[in-house]
């Protein structure tokens, strides 16, 4: 009876961290990338939780890269650049044409925006679009 008193709780310090990892991997799957385990054993599952925690702090930082990016550059561009390991030393060349054009006022107008409303910056062009149109 003592035997097999011991072997379950041999086992369930076996499966505990297993049944850890597994939790923590579909938690990680539903996209909670928030999920930090507790590497409590020096042994394999301890690396392989180690290895999880890496995986996870990977994921986030590339979350963090996708977010703060695809505020400014077209997400096709940042999916390319994730994803492609060579796309950002290689380049490209693309025939283009450019254009500049001085809006009178517009620099004050963009002084008084916040790098968050960027799309803000079009209203008084609208506006102003809106006036000439009607004839005012």
């Amino acid at each position: 009876m003592v035997g097999l008193a011991l072997s379950v709780l041999f086992a369930n310090g076996l499966v505990a961290p297993i049944r850890k990892l597994v939790s923590g991997t579909k938690a990680v799957t539903e996209g909670n990338l928030d999920v930090i385990l507790d590497r409590s054993s020096g042994d394999e599952i301890g690396e392989l939780t180690g290895s999880f925690n890496s995986m996870v702090h990977g994921l986030r930082d590339r979350e963090r890269i996708k977010e703060t990016f695809g505020q400014h550059v077209d997400p096709r561009i940042v999916d390319k650049l994730l994803n492609d390991a060579t796309a950002a030393g290689e380049g490209s060349r693309e025939t283009m044409a450019i254009f500049f054009s001085d809006v009178a006022g517009f620099t004050s107008i963009s002084e008084k925006l916040t790098p968050a409303s960027p799309g803000e910056a079009n209203e008084p062009l609208s506006v102003s679009h809106e006036r000439e149109s009607s004839g005012a």
